[in-house]
């Protein structure tokens, strides 16, 4: 089978892994340069577009160039890269570049206008009106804003007033949202050189209202970046999802905020985030769930996050065909990261329906010799070598092994369902520990050649083997108690003979599923939560043990350490709510609480819920200027917020006729009405 023909088939079952493996063997047989060049063209733009390499995309497509200065694709897709990285001053280079082998007129022209643009944005002027002027000339009268641009470059200190104002309403009036992020950037760029103080205020409107514009991410980021306001960025990045109605608009705002916190910030915590949020919403994104497995798997050991991802994802998917990609990779995690033959078993089954000739089907079923599916003989053509997808060199991290493991780092938080702590306080503590699976049916046949392979490996001592046969055999049983202490067994041998920290956590969480309360496991898996900064499963742990202790202050103080560390670490105010609203149902005078509450419900505007803890507040506190401060707001929300005239009523009636208190709260009783 020739490249191409592999190629083909590979894209059929969305086997990006295998296209990238394909490619790079291509690479290392190919002669010619100009088919060369052509590889590297093709190599790089997967990387970019399904594994979110940017960097190494990059190399790619300089490679192509250097063998075929004649590939002017290369240099545009470069070009795209540093966009998204915000290297204004290499988008520069290459737009000049592409502009000596620009093949007609109309290519110059869209060059010239885009080079204009960045010499505006590092502050060349006159060279940005030049650029705009030829961009015009090689228009060939083609209708454009081109003249409007070069009026932009030339306006004067008697005019930008004028023309910024008029900028800023044809923003508003635009049909479209890129056509108003062009313009208020437009405006932007103008308010840069007669008005800084009016510059981020405007550039901030381009960026929000077209999150997919890669010049308004270039500069509005770069811009806080500089002055060391990431925090900035990603809550602009969520008042605009907010304003976003479409599920299909929020998935590619969220992915291409999720593509450049990994990208250009180096932020996988926060990247993984909203690449979640995408792949929630569209299933479809591959290039999220693949992102997502090299860095919750490859990079820091989290299969099973992994796992999890791609079982919801593919039930949102349904018989599409990103479910082939999601279940392909599912199983393949299961079955070769985690060697659970039954997890796996599964998903391959679901495969099966949706795909019965895929390459990874058809290798697990030769390596467990049984057919997963049924279909008519015609259907199915068995390939004579099967290919078993590997993890590609697109890959960060080797796969790991008992002997080698990937270097951990700061895990991105998984999304924690919602409500994560509702009604915690009073269930028990099997409620909200994982909850176990009613076991599968057992498979004696399975069980017993287990048992056979771990006698024979551990006789010939090949442990690296044997550990992964012990989680093995105590996926396929069904006693609760003989697998926890299989995968006690996995758990340490993993931690004394392979000093593997990664599968011991995965064993060891396998231990918690079927015995919550094992000492061992909890000690060990707080150790190395703390140790790589995975507060969210720090944070379930602890809640499990809290929810085992009985109602009274050593539970209530075991909340407040929970909901402490999750507003200090995890920082997602749906989580911090749920554990501090707990806090307050063991101890409802907790003034911590309330005050941590206060400012977790006026960030996610709930009102209603804000005025009732800052009247518990006032309450509670004695101080009269600190009290008069909690009035004064309580009033504001009451008035401004909920136009609640009763509760201002009731209010005012409490406090005397001439308090600064009183006045404020009628001044607010005004607003509501």
């Amino acid at each position: 089978m020739d490249l191409e023909q592999r190629l083909k088939q590979l894209e059929s079952h969305h086997d990006w892994h295998g296209i990238v493996e394909a490619l790079e063997q291509g690479l290392s047989s190919a002669q010619d340069a100009t088919l060369k060049a052509d590889i590297h063209l093709r190599l790089g733009r997967v990387l970019h577009t399904q594994f979110l390499q940017g960097v190494r995309a990059l190399k790619h497509f300089q490679d192509a160039y250097k063998l075929n200065p004649s590939l002017f694709d290369a240099l545009s897709e470069a070009r795209a890269i540093y966009w998204e990285l915000g290297k204004l001053n290499m988008v520069q280079k290459l737009l000049e570049l592409q502009l000596k082998s620009a093949p007609d007129a109309r290519v110059k022209s869209a060059l010239y206008r885009e080079l204009g643009d960045v010499l505006c944005d590092v502050g060349e002027y006159e060279r940005a009106a030049e650029s705009y002027a030829k961009a015009l000339q090689n228009s060939e009268g083609r209708a454009s804003d081109l003249g409007e641009r070069l009026l932009d470059a030339q306006v004067g200190e008697g005019e930008w007033q004028e023309r910024i104002a008029a900028l800023l309403r044809a923003a508003h009036d635009a049909a479209t949202a890129e056509e108003s992020s062009a313009v208020f950037l437009r405006a932007a760029r103008i308010a840069r050189r007669f008005a800084p103080t009016e510059y981020e205020g405007i550039l901030a409107q381009a960026y929000a209202v077209d999150p997919a514009s890669a010049s308004a991410a270039a500069l509005y980021e770069g811009l806080l970046v500089e002055q060391q306001r990431t925090e900035a960025i990603l809550e602009t990045q969520r008042e605009a999802l907010k304003r976003l109605e479409s599920p299909f608009a929020k998935a590619d705002a969220s992915f291409r905020f999720g593509a450049r916190w990994a990208l250009r910030h180096q932020n996988l915590e926060v990247g993984g985030q909203f690449l979640e949020e995408a792949l929630r919403l569209d299933p479809s994104r591959e290039a999220a769930f693949t992102f997502l497995k090299d860095a919750y798997g490859v990079r820091s050991g989290e299969w099973e996050k992994v796992l999890r991802l791609a079982d919801e994802a593919a039930d949102r998917a349904g018989t599409s065909p990103a479910a082939n990609y999601l279940l392909a990779s599912g199983g393949l995690i299961a079955w070769r990261e985690g060697g659970d033959l039954i997890r796996a078993r599964k998903f391959f089954e679901r495969l099966s329906r949706v795909n019965p000739q895929h390459p990874a089907l058809l290798a697990f079923e030769a390596q467990i010799g049984t057919q997963l599916s049924n279909p008519p003989p015609a259907a199915r053509t068995p390939e004579p070598a099967p290919v078993t997808p590997k993890v590609a060199p697109a890959a960060v991290a080797a796969e790991p092994t008992p002997d080698s493991e990937p270097a951990p780092v700061a895990a991105a938080p998984t999304p924690t369902p919602a409500p994560v702590a509702a009604a915690v306080a009073s269930v028990p503590a099997a409620a909200v520990a994982p909850s176990v699976a009613a076991a599968p049916a057992t498979d004696e046949s399975l069980i017993a050649s287990l048992r056979e392979k771990l006698a024979q490996q551990e006789a010939a001592k090949r442990f690296n083997e044997y550990v992964k046969t012990l989680v093995a055999l105590g996926d396929a049983l069904s006693d609760p108690d003989e697998k926890a202490e299989l995968y006690a067994k996995a758990a340490d041998l993993y931690v004394t003979k392979f000093a593997n920290q990664a599968e011991a956590v995965r064993a060891y969480e396998k231990v918690l599923e079927v015995d919550p309360n094992q000492p061992a496991a909890i000690n060990y898996l707080r150790e190395m939560y703390e140790k790589r900064r995975d507060w969210e499963k720090l944070i379930q742990l602890s809640m499990r043990e809290a929810s085992a202790l009985a109602s009274g202050a050593e539970r209530a103080a075991k909340y407040k350490q929970i909901a402490l560390l999750a507003t200090e670490k995890v920082k997602k105010p749906e989580v911090c709510i749920d554990l501090w609203a707990v806090v307050l149902e063991n101890d409802p005078d907790d003034i911590d609480a309330l005050n941590a509450l206060s400012q977790l419900y006026e960030r996610a505007r709930d009102y209603e819920k804000l005025a009732d803890v800052l009247a518990r507040l006032a309450e509670l506190t004695y101080d009269t200027s600190a009290k008069i401060e909690l009035l004064n707001k309580l009033g504001q929300v009451a008035g401004d917020r909920l136009k609640d005239e009763e509760r201002l009523s009731m209010l005012t009636a409490h406090c005397s006729p001439c308090s600064p208190t009183t006045v404020a709260l009628k001044s607010s009783s005004k607003s509501a009405t």
